[in-house]
């Protein structure tokens, strides 16, 4: 599968930055942020169809992605959940 070059760009330069030190992590944060603000409760399902999408597909550098911002919208959830004072379990899949 051919796969558009802003893909591979994005997986080159997480690799860089874990090799460099550099937590990629909020930049996943910030795109799970986007995503949840659009889209609200759905943008869990988004994400969850685009890991399926692409392990069907057999894109793992795209998966890897995928999987960063799932599971940074978790971790927000779980946040907003705590900030409120309520329990939170949150089931990734």
């Amino acid at each position: 599968m051919s796969r558009p070059p802003a893909a591979l760009h994005a997986v080159e330069l997480l690799k860089e930055m874990r090799q460099a030190g550099v937590d990629p992590d909020p930049v996943f944060q910030q795109v799970a942020d986007t995503l949840l603000k659009r889209h609200g409760r759905s943008a869990l399902q988004l994400a969850q169809a685009a890991l399926a999408r692409m392990a069907a597909a057999g894109d793992r550098d795209a998966w890897i992605l995928w999987e960063g911002v799932h599971q940074a919208m978790g971790n927000a959830i779980t946040g907003r959940f705590a900030k409120a004072g309520l329990a939170a379990t949150a089931t990734l899949h």
